[in-house]
């Protein structure tokens, strides 16, 4: 089994750049915490709670065989007013519901009820309100049961706390760990049994064979997610196995990462070898995880290392299905980014050195350096036009390329008439998609083969270009440019995404640095004072990768009014000038400028 190390260390390398350690442990810590209360209620029900749990498992499969008699306790419950009284529901929020995740939504509809009396939620509410009032009435009425099964008001008491534990600790572990997972959170509680959800955590923390936990929970006791026809339907495998996953990291018997279908991809991509079951999977994980240690070496318990590889999967995940679109424009300000946007895009898909090409356009470029022409009698063939040749060759793979600072040139003049086949791309089911460049007609009168060297596509012996459709065009604009005629035709060919200055990203690197949240307050000032004082343009801003460059003066980790005068001067004076050079008189940019400076301090 080989392993494609130089890859995993650069994206471990990009993975470590983007996040601190400490933002890190904070994603950690919510799934691990949640995980921790999960593990320690579902093995804390006592003999005559599990009997409990059991019984009302029991009677309502007796009186339904499809079990769906359990929606009379949530959805279909038609006094919901009764748990909405105002000095009911008051004392329960701040006994019971005081840590609940969904305390607030629940709040929200106090007075939802009124005047409603004998009717189910269902009736007058929908969506997420509906399913938050279901859970919290079903949690209710588990909890008023119990209390006429026990008699006793603290043992009552005592299950109804941990009942909302329960379900709150597996919102809180969903949230922060599976977007697949929340979305069904309210289809996982509400139509399956409190028993079968404890039983399920149980046996997934304490199970030594992850299979078997598989084979209990797909056939005999199977979970339920939607209700068709009432009829209840079960989890697909895929997400069967993804809330077993999740748990599992908890297990001290395994080692597992989160299961879903792109963190299999994944692990095949890193680990070369096809993943056919559960079973590989969890064999890769471990492998993955003892070998490359995407974590912070202070890390030593499993449970979190699987955790933090787990959170690795789904930073390359985010990485590996960006929706670029074939034609797209990142703009931000200087320092925003849009250069580390691309580089970190290209490391995550894996593309080989020779499926892209850089190009950083200037005043100087003409149509023979993109397109193609004859240079000192010699004909040639431009960056782009190359680029093109190489992936209409070879459709089967994408290709790559980046046009940095696109507004440095003549757009029209440089890219010429290619420029409408942006939007209109060859492929084999779009095959007229293409046009006689500029210089058709002489490479079309070469000899046979400088004819077919020369051309991107021939038709009818005529030399033609064409844009093919697994070309990726990715240009930068630098947004304190301003937005004129040639932005206007960027937006239409392009997809725009705007690249902010990212304040959390300087406090994170600035970890250790004893000031750091003030610094990033007066960096936030100065771009409010660009924006909103100056120019009057939200587009216009300093971006975070500038600021960071404070960290090469600090001393004693401690950043002073001194360090930063010193920082003003040499970094930010200059770059303000030029920003406002382009809008404001020369002396308007000069007060503007020394106004900036004065701001720009802690004290």
């Amino acid at each position: 089994m080989s392993t494609n190390s130089s890859y995993v260390d650069s994206l471990l390398d990009l993975y470590k750049e983007k996040f601190s350690d400490r933002s890190l442990t904070n994603k950690v810590l919510a799934i691990s915490s949640a995980l921790d209360v999960l593990s320690k209620v579902s093995q804390s029900f006592s003999q005559k709670e599990g009997e409990f749990l059991q019984n009302l498992y029991i009677n309502f499969s007796n009186e339904s065989p499809n079990d769906i008699k359990i929606l009379d306790f949530s959805l279909n419950f038609t006094h919901p007013e009764y748990f909405f009284i105002p000095r009911f529901l008051e004392t329960n929020i701040n006994y019971f519901y005081n840590d609940f995740a969904l305390k607030d939504r629940i709040i929200a509809h106090q007075n939802t009820f009124t005047g409603k009396k004998n009717q189910a939620i269902s009736e007058f509410l929908s969506g997420s309100d509906k399913d938050i009032v279901a859970l919290y009435i079903f949690i209710e009425n588990i909890a008023k049961n119990y209390g006429d099964f026990c008699e006793d008001k603290e043992l009552k008491h005592a299950f109804k706390t941990k009942i909302v534990k329960f379900y709150d600790a597996l919102y809180k572990l969903f949230e922060a760990s599976s977007q697949n997972l929340v979305k069904e959170y309210f289809n996982l509680t509400l139509l399956n049994q409190p028993m079968l959800l404890v039983e399920f955590v149980k046996s997934c923390l304490l199970s030594d064979n992850i299979l078997s936990v598989v084979a209990l929970f797909k056939d005999e006791t199977r979970l339920n997610l939607h209700l068709e026809d009432g009829y209840f339907m079960s989890l697909s495998d895929n997400l069967l196995l993804e809330f077993i996953s999740v748990v599992a990291v908890y297990n001290p018997n395994l080692t597992i990462c989160f299961y879903n279908q792109s963190s299999v991809s994944i692990l095949s991509t890193i680990d070369s070898g096809e993943i056919r079951n559960l079973e590989d999977f969890s064999q890769k994980s471990a492998k993955f995880i003892t070998e490359f240690k995407p974590y912070p070496n202070a890390s030593d318990e499993n449970s979190t290392k699987c955790i933090y590889a787990s959170l690795f999967f789904e930073y390359v995940l985010k990485y590996k299905n960006n929706n670029l679109s074939l034609n797209t424009l990142y703009m931000g300000g200087v320092g925003s980014g849009k250069y580390n946007k691309i580089r970190e895009i290209l490391h995550i898909k894996n593309v080989p050195e020779y499926r892209y090409r850089f190009i950083t356009l200037h005043p100087g470029y003409d149509y023979s350096d993109i397109m193609d022409g004859f240079v000192n009698g010699v004909f040639v063939d431009g960056a782009f036009k190359q680029m093109c040749k190489r992936a209409i060759l070879d459709s089967q793979n994408e290709y790559f390329i980046i046009l940095h600072n696109i507004a440095n040139c003549d757009i029209n003049s440089v890219f010429g008439e290619s420029f409408q086949l942006l939007l209109d791309r060859y492929s084999s089911t779009n095959k007229g998609a293409f046009v006689q460049s500029k210089n058709s007609p002489a490479i079309t009168a070469f000899d046979e083969n400088k004819k077919e060297k020369y051309s991107v596509l021939l038709k009818d012996g005529v030399s033609c270009f064409a844009i093919p459709s697994n070309l990726y065009i990715i240009a930068t604009y630098d947004s304190n440019l301003g937005f004129d005629e040639n932005w206007a035709l960027f937006s239409r060919f392009f997809t725009c995404i705007k690249l902010d200055c990212d304040y959390t990203k300087i406090e994170a690197s600035l970890e250790g640095v004893k000031n750091a949240h003030g610094f990033v307050k007066i960096c936030k000032k100065l771009n409010e004072f660009i924006q909103n004082d100056v120019l009057n343009d939200s587009n216009i801003e300093i971006g975070h990768y500038v600021f960071l460059k404070i960290k090469e003066q600090i001393t004693n980790d401690e950043i002073s009014d001194k360090v930063l005068k010193e920082f003003f001067d040499i970094e930010l004076s200059s770059i303000l000038s030029s920003i406002f050079a382009k809008f404001l008189t020369y002396q308007e940019s000069r007060k503007a400028v020394n106004s900036a400076k004065i701001l720009f301090k802690l004290s």
